[in-house]
């Protein structure tokens, strides 16, 4: 199946990884973007988690640039990107697939 979206993130407390989307929806990630197999994202047990792109600073309440996040049940699994052309097109492919908030 062919990959929606593709590029390096790095996942909150994780070293960057390549991550690509695919439809059902399909959020997974390996350490190169030539691996063979990759590894769907942890969204613990949530079936439907929920879009976030907007994540604040607790101690500024402004937004962080570059930052996204996924509500899973009562978890949060928050994703910075290396750009702003690489947040806004994750953020455009996501919420094709996702439910947004």
């Amino acid at each position: 199946m062919a990959a929606l979206h593709t590029g390096w993130m790095e996942q909150r407390g994780d070293q960057r990884k390549f991550y690509r989307l695919r439809e059902g929806p399909c959020l997974e990630y390996a350490d190169d973007e030539a691996a063979d197999e990759f590894a769907p994202v942890d969204f613990h047990g949530c079936d439907d988690p929920v879009l976030i792109p907007v994540v604040e600073s607790r101690a500024t309440m402004q937004p962080v640039p570059n930052v996204f996040h996924f509500r899973a049940g009562s978890y949060y699994v928050l994703f910075t990107c290396e750009s702003a052309e690489s947040y806004h097109g994750w953020v455009q492919a996501l919420s094709s697939q996702f439910s947004v908030s």
